[in-house]
């Protein structure tokens, strides 16, 4: 099975896209120019042509409360230094899903921390961010916090380019499920391919099983699945219950 996915692609002329939620100047003065070598630029421009890829090619399938949004617009905003990707509900309406990776380089442990509490306070109550600061090198103090936040509303990731290395807290389960956006792995498993394996594996499959491998919540698996039943890739042959399978 196989999708296509509504986006929008936009490229900056500039080297940075300004963040749609703000945070105070105070905490910005904190940061410093973080000047790049030949070889760390070099690392740079790989890791953002990598993410560049992901964005213009594929889509986020299943949101931070499990809402099925493949068929909304994904909108890709390029520049040469970082990357983003946004998803509204309508065109005037705040994106409910944000996932931002761009360049911020902050030394002190204390001034990151106050940097990110300030930016999880404009995040509104239905959106979803998910941000990661590109460095050339961070803290070990840095890292170590880093892999201990967790926000209902807020994903949190570094990526250290001399070290090749995201450095994230694992065990929140909305950063495992964003990850990939953020990440040189350039792979992950799409929801028609979970509908293929649960075919193969036991032939017909019902929306608890969907909702078991994908991440989806009731709601996000049924509108999903409805929309392969109407494309006729799939047909509901339950009696009592809805049963799927392949159509013939």
């Amino acid at each position: 099975m196989s999708e296509t996915f509504p986006s929008e692609i936009k490229t900056s002329s500039t080297d940075d896209i300004e963040d749609e939620t703000s945070v105070p100047s105070d905490t910005q003065a904190h940061t410093k120019k973080d000047e790049l070598d030949t070889e760390t630029l070099s690392k740079l421009y790989s890791y953002v042509n990598i993410l560049e890829q992901k964005f213009e090619k594929q889509h986020p399938e299943v949101s931070y409360d499990g809402e099925y949004i493949a068929d909304k617009q994904w909108k890709v905003e390029l520049s040469k230094k970082s990357v983003r990707g946004s998803i509204k509900e309508g065109r005037f309406k705040t994106p409910m899903l944000i996932v931002d990776n761009y360049g911020k380089s902050i030394d002190d442990k204390r001034d990151i921390i106050e940097m990110i509490q300030a930016k999880a306070s404009t995040i509104e109550q239905n959106q979803y961010m998910s941000l990661c600061f590109i460095s050339s090198s961070w803290d070990q103090n840095i890292k170590d916090w880093a892999r201990t936040y967790s926000h209902q509303r807020l994903g949190f990731f570094i990526y250290d380019l001399e070290e090749d290395d995201l450095v994230y807290n694992e065990t929140d389960e909305n950063n495992r499920k964003f990850a990939f956006w953020h990440s040189t792995n350039g792979t992950r498993t799409k929801l028609t391919q979970i509908v293929d394996q649960l075919i193969e594996d036991e032939e017909y499959f019902d929306l608890n099983d969907v909702m078991e491998h994908s991440g989806l919540n009731l709601r996000g698996a049924k509108k999903f699945i409805d929309s392969l039943v109407k494309k006729k890739a799939l047909i509901d042959v339950g009696l009592d219950s809805p049963k799927y399978t392949r159509s013939k």
